[in-house]
């Protein structure tokens, strides 16, 4: 970070000070002091501004050995909100969290047949209804984040190569920000996946790390020297869009053969129906009418169903042929497998980390650590956009 003058100084250091309170609460104006380096009249200054905005209060005193005992800091991540929201094909997420990172509350509603703007007014009118019977300020939200499929383009505003259409077309931070007057976060899905991983999850203690996540399109996130990477256009880690067929299924991209037209859910389940209803046998029949759900497709595949396997493992060799390629050039210390349905399970981490052993360059797969992502039972995705919103109010404080 370059600090140009002693206002941005001070705001650095106040951020500084808060993040230390917050990742070793209860802390002492002492132990602040030793930590940073800093003068107890500096410290002592930026706390009391934390105490008087309500950030940081003092608890239990701590034990001395003479003289007046140092009161302990804590974070009063109770005391403020954010809102996550998450967009999907058909469907719109939203959650309230605290500054703890305690989800609050968690909703839904369909989308479809709705424009982008009748969705952004409706979740308005939802979230403040939820705000008001949990008694919560409007005043005391902070910001609010939106977690994207496709490749938000922030210089021109809007949603690229999405598998949600209808906000093609949008400003989606402009209108957000116009109806809620809240700061507006907006990043790619896997890109929020990854940093969460990475400052939370799975991840911590990884300087270089690879997310991919499956879902009814496939998406990346990279970690590099303990940045978030998103390339100039921020496209960077868009693996579903790696062409994978010579003479394959036209991708929404507009390519030809991508990865995502074969080994994603969507293109797994479009497989599935298309080779039953063209004759072919399979135990889905046995318990399920077409068109067959993705978890039925997934619990067919668990219990032996033989199409079922012979379509998924033919998608997964793609998957496992286009992921050696970016390993192989990024060289990571970690690599993170998500999905949307929980179908990543110990005996596919298994059999990745086996078929990557003979494609990958053998020293890195030496190094290389294979895991699932971080199990969270109300939503990694939303947890991931509420991190990805208190770090960066934190450094606006």
């Amino acid at each position: 970070m370059e600090i140009r003058n002693t206002r941005e100084l001070k705001q650095y250091n106040k951020f500084i000070i808060l993040n230390e309170i917050i990742e070793n609460q209860p802390v002492s104006r002492k132990d602040l002091t030793k930590k940073m380096e800093a003068s107890h009249a500096t410290i002592s200054y930026i706390v009391k501004d934390l105490i008087e905005e309500g950030l940081v209060v003092e608890t239990e005193f701590m034990e001395s050995n003479g003289g007046r005992p140092p009161r302990l800091l804590e974070f009063k991540g109770s005391s403020k909100f954010l809102i996550a929201v998450e967009i999907i094909d058909q469907v719109l997420w939203y959650s309230i969290f605290n500054l703890n990172l305690e989800l609050i509350k968690k909703s839904s509603f369909s989308t479809e047949e709705l424009t982008a703007q009748e969705i952004i007014n409706l979740s308005y009118s939802k979230i403040i209804k939820e705000l008001e019977e949990l008694d919560i300020d409007f005043d005391k939200l902070i910001g609010l984040g939106v977690s994207t499929p496709g490749i938000y383009e922030e210089d021109i505003d809007r949603l690229t190569n999405s598998t949600s259409k209808i906000w093609e077309g949008s400003n989606i931070k402009k209108e957000f920000q116009k109806k809620f007057k809240l700061p507006v976060y907006i990043e790619n899905d896997a890109n929020l996946a990854a940093y969460y991983e990475w400052a939370y999850g799975a991840g911590r203690g990884y300087s270089n790390l690879i997310y991919i996540y499956i879902a009814d399109g496939i998406g990346g996130g990279l970690i590099i020297n303990n940045q978030l990477y998103k390339g100039i256009h921020g496209k960077a880690g868009e693996i579903g869009h790696v062409k994978v067929k010579e003479e394959g299924e036209k991708c929404d991209c507009g390519g030809i053969g991508c990865l995502e037209t074969v080994s994603s859910i969507k293109a797994i389940r479009k497989e599935i129906n298309k080779r039953i209803s063209n004759g072919e046998k399979s135990n889905l029949l046995h318990s399920h009418q077409p068109p067959f759900t993705a978890d039925e497709v997934i619990k067919a595949y668990r219990e032996g169903d033989p199409l079922s396997r012979e379509i998924i493992d033919r998608a997964f060799s793609y998957l496992m042929n286009a992921l050696s390629s970016i390993i192989n050039l990024y060289d990571p210390g970690l690599l993170i497998l998500g999905d949307m349905h929980d179908f990543i399970d110990d005996e596919l981490i298994n059999r990745f980390k086996t078929g990557l052993k003979k494609i990958c360059f053998p020293n890195i797969m030496e190094k290389l650590d294979i895991v699932k992502k971080t199990d969270k039972e109300s939503n990694l995705q939303m947890h991931a956009t509420a991190a990805f919103v208190f770090d960066i109010w934190k450094k606006t404080v």
